[in-house]
C-alpha cells in the first residue's frame, strides 16, 4: 500500500514537472523587447536582423 501510494507520487510529480515545462517554453519569462523571447543562444538570427 505504501509503495502504491510513493509510486503516485512520483507519476504526479513528473506530470508535473512536464507540465511547468511545457508550460515555460510556451510563456517565457522575458518580454519581446525586439530580442527573442526565449532564445539563449548567442547567434540568434532574429537578433541579428532586429539590430540593423
Amino acid at each position: 500500500m505504501v509503495q502504491e501510494i510513493v509510486v503516485y507520487m512520483l507519476i504526479i510529480a513528473a506530470i508535473l514537472y512536464v507540465g511547468y515545462s511545457i508550460y515555460r517554453v510556451f510563456r517565457p519569462k522575458q518580454k519581446n523587447l525586439g530580442h527573442c523571447a526565449g532564445c539563449s543562444s548567442s547567434s540568434c538570427g532574429i537578433r541579428e536582423l532586429k539590430s540593423k
